[in-house]
């Protein structure tokens, strides 16, 4: 079984590369293009909502901050019993084991 994998997008200077301006798909390492004629990356970002109970909080913040995650909001519920956090972060760092550890952390 092989490991799901993220498509990033290369954004290509066209001006003395050799190649033509534009955003080309890299699905794989080897397809990459040569560093100098990138001119940034662009990656997949999700908007990640999770209900939690107050005990599992600083433990599901620090997971979602280790995985690149931004906290954009921090809503409490039921007299502050728990808690709705919403993050914004990478799709590739989601997809591996996130879920896992979240469950193990609560």
């Amino acid at each position: 079984m092989t490991q799901p994998n993220v498509s990033y997008y290369a954004k290509i200077r066209g001006f003395g590369t050799g190649l033509e301006e534009g955003e080309v798909r890299v699905d794989n390492p080897a397809e990459c293009p040569k560093a100098e004629c990138i001119a940034y990356w662009k990656e997949c970002i999700v908007k990640a909502t999770i209900i939690t109970p107050r005990e599992y909080l600083k433990g599901i913040k620090d997971l979602c901050q280790s995985r690149r995650g931004q906290l954009k909001r921090e809503d409490y519920m039921n007299n502050g019993r728990n808690i709705t956090l919403t993050f914004e972060m990478p799709l590739s760092e989601m997809i591996t084991d996130f879920f896992d550890l979240m469950k193990s952390l609560s």
